[in-house]
C-alpha cells in the first residue's frame, strides 16, 4: 500500500515536504519517526509530522529509521 507523508526537514524555510512511502500499512503511526530522504543532491534527515497528499514529482522515502516515535 502506496502512503504519503509529510516530512520536516532541517532546513531554514518553515515548510514540510511530501514523499511516497510504499510500506506504510497506517500512516498515522509514523507521526514523529524520522525519515531518511532525498533532497535535491542530498540525502536528509527529517520528521514525519503528518499523513500528506500526492503532488506532481513526488520522490519516494528511502528509509524510516524508527519503529515508534
Amino acid at each position: 500500500m502506496v502512503s504519503y507523508l509529510s516530512i520536516a526537514l532541517p532546513l531554514p524555510v518553515q515548510k514540510v515536504f511530501t514523499y511516497r512511502y510504499e510500506h506504510a500499512q497506517n500512516p498515522e503511526k509514523l507521526i514523529g519517526c524520522r525519515a531518511v530522504v532525498p533532497f535535491g543532491k542530498r540525502i536528509l534527515t527529517g520528521v514525519v509530522v503528518s499523513p500528506g497528499e500526492p503532488v506532481h514529482g513526488m520522490k519516494d522515502i528511502i528509509e524510516i529509521l524508527d519503529d515508534t516515535p
